[in-house]
């Protein structure tokens, strides 16, 4: 009986420490998940600031490129 019990603690011992590991394993895999959010994050207002940038930079040039709008002529009624 008493091997029986040595067998079971011992069982119970290594399962113990494949879960430690596991566990270990999974909070690094949400670590990295977390700091890869962060990077995207942090990329995508990067690509925005820039794009924005650029658009403005496009719509000056193309606003600087026209001639500039005539005054509309009043509008007569017909009496």
């Amino acid at each position: 009986m008493r091997q029986h019990l040595d067998e079971i603690a011992t069982q119970l011992t290594v399962d113990h420490e494949q879960m430690t590991r596991d566990l270990t394993g999974v909070r690094q895999l949400d670590e990295i998940a977390t700091e890869l959010t962060l990077d995207h994050e942090q990329m995508t207002r990067d690509i925005t600031r820039r794009l924005e940038a650029a658009e403005k930079n496009i719509l000056d040039k193309i606003g600087s490129a026209l001639p500039p709008r005539p005054t509309a002529a009043p509008v007569r009624s017909a009496h």
